[in-house]
Formats: C-alpha cells, structure tokens, sequence
C-alpha cells in the first residue's frame, strides 16, 4: 500500500526562510516567489484604505502576509489581506486559527489559477 505525505504546520516551521511563499491545501505544499513590487503596492494601499475605514470604525483587525491562516492540520493559507470581526478575536493568536470573516487575494499571473481554483474551494 502505497500512502502519500500530507504536509503540516509543523512541517513548515522547519522549512527555510527564504522569502517564498508556503501554503498547504489538503496537505499538498505550494511554494511560490514572493510578490513583485505592483501586487505590494496594490496591497498597501488597500491596507491603508481598510485600515483608515477601521479608524473611524473599530468593527475588528486587518491583517496582511506575511501570516499563517491555520483552517486544519493539513490546509495553512497565507492570504494577502485578512480580516477579523471582534467578535472573533480568540481567532488571533500565534497565527490565525480559523476562518478569517474575509480574506482578499490580489491575483497575479504565475498564480491565478492555482488562486481561483483550488485556493478557493479551501
């Protein structure tokens, strides 16, 4: 019988730091290059749009990548933008642990695919 590896948290604790991007869906590891500077620059700014809106209304935390959104042992996703409603705090800890409330992903072309298919459905 032949059984295959199912990669974990853990599993990525130990991986290098090497500025690639690590996620687990069903246990698969997908590891990608980090983000070129027009898909920071599209993530700062609604970071900085969010986080203005949140000023004026406290309805909860806005998170960016790099962080771990832990949804089970064998699926960790590292959205770009994340958000949390207060009433779901005890999801921040180390990590997330949990669903995030919403959670964006800005779309570039050598991960689209992989972002609108199987991301999605995790």
């Amino acid at each position: 019988m032949i059984t295959s590896l199912k990669y974990t948290h853990a599993d990525l604790m130990v991986m290098p730091d090497d500025g690639k991007r690590r996620e687990i869906i069903d246990g698969e590891l997908y590891v990608t290059p980090s983000p070129v500077d027009y898909h920071q620059m599209i993530l700062f700014n609604l970071t900085m749009a969010l986080g203005k809106f949140l000023e004026i209304h406290p309805l909860g935390k806005l998170r960016f990548a790099p962080l771990d959104v832990i949804l089970s042992e064998h699926d960790v996703l590292e959205p770009d933008l994340l958000f949390v409603l207060n009433e779901h705090q005890d999801f921040l800890q180390d990590w997330v642990r949990g669903a995030p409330d919403l959670v964006v992903e800005i779309l570039s072309p050598s991960t689209e695919a992989r972002d609108r298919g199987i991301t999605l459905k995790a």
